[in-house]
């Protein structure tokens, strides 16, 4: 790929347009789909806000995930929203898995349950 050029496949991002074979070419054969597919980007905070309309256009259509970055340091990230709601299924399902474990350990007697206390402040009045 040229020099000086930021991956900007779609062109939204005010960078000058990659064509995605320039990407592919540099890449061993059948390997292309799945580069394109996962393609990354980081860019700080400040220029995401500036390009918000872009990058969620990016995520939505292209696929893309958008790292943003605070101090040079990932922050949060810009995903397609089909990958977010497959990592909370996910999360779901170990939630479900760990409440099963726990309910089936009372049952036999081998974990003891203990009461929730909520802690609060004294009122000095």
């Amino acid at each position: 790929m040229p020099e000086g050029r930021d991956l900007c496949p779609s062109g939204l991002c005010g960078q000058p347009r990659v064509d995605r074979r320039d990407m592919a070419r540099e890449l061993a054969p059948g390997r292309r789909a799945m580069y394109i597919m996962y393609m990354s980007v980081e860019m700080p905070v400040s220029q995401a806000r500036a390009e918000l309309g872009p990058v969620t256009s990016r995520a939505e259509f292209n696929g893309e995930t958008t790292y943003l970055l605070k101090h040079g340091h990932r922050a949060a990230a810009v995903v397609p929203a089909a990958v977010a709601e497959l990592v909370e299924q996910i999360e779901d399902l170990l939630d479900r898995d760990a409440v099963a474990e726990v309910l089936a350990k009372l049952a036999a007697g081998t974990e003891e349950s203990v009461p929730f206390v909520r802690r609060t402040r004294r009122q000095t009045s």
